[in-house]
């Protein structure tokens, strides 16, 4: 006579709640990561951003400025052509891009606004914090050429 080889019904079903148990502890946690890599990433293009429009400034020896709109959720480098499409303005929306971030404040000497001189230097010193779930980063620029971010 010959053996069947095979697994029961329990056998799978243990199988199965193993499986979601494994599951349930490691989805919050891969949600807190995936919250993580957000905001450090939209922190670092924003950074990057502040860093393009300060060397644009010196380039075309022209004030620039970065300019926060907290009700879209994006900021726009005015004067500054889009890298994909020069006649295009350089708008940025971090929510809609794929890093899925809120821009939460944006304050420079009172304003939204953040302006570089033809050297280069911040007219005022602050920062643009960003959040996504339970994470976020401010972005700081110090007098006078100082880009930082911070947790």
């Amino acid at each position: 006579m010959r053996r069947r080889c095979a697994y029961t019904f329990i056998e799978l079903m243990i199988v199965v709640l193993v499986m979601g148990i494994l599951a349930g502890v490691a989805a919050p946690r891969y949600m807190q990561a995936l919250d993580y890599y957000r905001v450090e990433s939209a922190a670092k293009r924003i950074a990057a951003d502040f860093r393009y429009a300060r060397q644009k400034a010196i380039d075309d020896a022209a004030e620039r400025k970065v300019v926060f709109d907290l009700a879209s959720d994006s900021y726009e480098l005015l004067s500054v052509g889009n890298l994909d499409r020069q006649a295009n303005a350089y708008i940025v929306s971090p929510a809609n891009e794929g890093y899925a971030v809120d821009i939460t404040a944006a304050d420079f000497g009172g304003q939204a606004t953040c302006t570089f001189s033809h050297l280069g230097d911040a007219a005022d010193a602050g920062s643009v914090t960003i959040t996504s779930g339970g994470e976020s980063r401010t972005i700081t620029v110090e007098l006078p050429r100082t880009i930082s971010i911070s947790p």
